[in-house]
């Protein structure tokens, strides 16, 4: 049963993670163009994404 806990908290962020990325886009549209807001959050992706990767490469001491 694990798996299932853990399949429903990663749909649980999904969704999260996809609301929030959907209100973000539609307040950044009023104030940018589309390409402008494609950009940013892009950019704010791809920094969390490289973030998160160079944390796990000085944090983790397992391998």
């Amino acid at each position: 049963w694990a798996w299932a806990w853990a399949l429903a908290w990663a749909w649980a962020v999904a969704v999260a993670w996809a609301v929030a990325v959907a209100v973000a886009g539609d307040k950044l549209r009023e104030s940018f163009s589309q390409v402008n807001t494609f950009l940013i959050l892009a950019s704010t992706s791809s920094l969390g994404l490289g973030l998160g990767w160079l944390g796990h490469r000085i944090f983790n001491t397992g391998s």
